[in-house]
């Protein structure tokens, strides 16, 4: 046996509406969405974060080197290790010698290993805290 359905019917003054209701919803769910940033954000496990802090007493100019490996790694789509240059670090504010001394910070802490590169060409980093690519 096959039931049989009533015939719904719906006015014209009735679809309106609900339609107005549909679009007020969607306009609210539009206004809730967090818009997209254009800003890059670095990616620190918290918990090895608080642990360089509390363990190493990595300075601040090793802060800003790990931030900056952490945005050549995102900015190469993942590739680890990257080559640092020396033009790039310099941009940011930093000298040879405050480099080298955040790089060796960063290394004893075993966030970073480092394959020193020819003559002329920057340092291999390899950073433990992303998969190898």
């Amino acid at each position: 046996m096959i039931p049989i359905r009533p015939k719904l019917s719906i006015s014209q003054k009735e679809a309106d509406q609900a339609l107005r209701e549909i679009e007020a919803r969607c306009e609210q769910r539009e206004q809730h969405q967090r818009k997209p940033s254009r800003e890059t954000f670095a990616r620190f496990p918290h918990a090895k974060a608080l642990a360089l802090y509390r363990d190493y007493r990595l300075s601040g100019t090793a802060w800003a080197l790990l931030v900056e490996i952490d945005y050549l790694i995102l900015k190469s789509g993942g590739k680890n290790p990257i080559r640092l240059s020396s033009s790039r670090l310099r941009t940011i504010g930093l000298t040879h010698h405050t480099r080298q001394r955040a790089l060796r910070q960063l290394e004893a802490a075993g966030v970073i290993s480092i394959k020193r590169g020819s003559a002329g060409r920057g340092p291999l980093i390899m950073h433990s805290w992303f998969p190898r690519a």
